[in-house]
């Protein structure tokens, strides 16, 4: 279990001085990683056995993001092996141990070169199972069952690619977050969001985003026909 303090960021607030989602999502993928590195199964550590890690489902509940220069502590580790996936937990505490943002999310290793999954964990001796109380469940697959409407279209450039060489995770929420304006994250915070990772993205792909235009709000990512990534956000009315 990784324990971190952070503080929050002018370069992560929003006008209402609330940490913006990507920019915790940013957060959250950074101390995954630190807790990763430090028992020798990071992205550098793994990158050596051509392996990467890849996430493939998150669930978060926000009760309130924390304010600009506020103090966090974050916590994250992993749960139980669901054999070829690999539970994580995160969660943001405020100074009095509230729980401000909770999070649970799936993981799975790939080989680098075939981008298939890898079926048998080389490390599985270093993945130590813990828990926490008022975990989430872990998320679950998103059915798509209303209609979708277009609002964007774009290309994904040099800047939105990570060191997997596809689309970041944190890129995505971003993607999925401009389509709305300032006045509506300002007035309509999300309270809750489920998230399915199902395709790679790359650099230079076309990429098209569709909506059904309701609270809560279902959202797909495509590219060439594919549905690459599915959302499901709800929104404070």
């Amino acid at each position: 279990m990784t324990t971190e303090k952070i503080i929050i960021s002018s370069n992560d607030i929003d006008a209402n001085l609330n940490l913006k989602l990507a920019a915790f999502f940013r957060i959250m993928q950074d101390v995954i990683m630190h807790d990763t590195n430090l028992v020798g199964i990071g992205a550098s550590d793994l990158r050596k056995q051509n392996i990467l890690w890849v996430i493939t489902r998150v669930q978060v509940e926000i009760s309130r993001m924390p304010k600009y220069e506020e103090e966090v502590t974050c916590i994250t580790y992993p749960g139980a092996d669901l054999k070829m996936f690999y539970p994580r937990y995160f969660r943001m505490v405020d100074k009095d141990g509230n729980i401000l943002v909770n999070l649970s999310s799936v993981w799975a290793i790939i080989d680098a070169t075939t981008r298939r999954p890898i079926l048998k964990c080389p490390f599985q001796e270093k993945l130590y199972e813990e828990h926490l109380v008022d975990e989430l469940p872990l998320p679950s697959k998103i059915n798509v069952e209303d209609e979708l409407n277009l609002k964007e279209e774009r290309k994904i450039h040099y800047s939105e690619v990570d060191l997997n060489n596809h689309l970041n995770n944190t890129r995505y929420i971003e993607l999925i977050s401009d389509i709305h304006d300032s006045s509506f994250h300002l007035d309509h915070p999300t309270i809750s969001l489920e998230l399915n990772y199902l395709k790679e993205i790359h650099e230079n792909a076309h990429i098209s985003i569709y909506s059904n235009d309701k609270n809560p709000e279902i959202l797909e990512v495509k590219s060439d026909e594919n549905v690459n990534f599915i959302a499901r956000i709800t929104y404070k009315e």
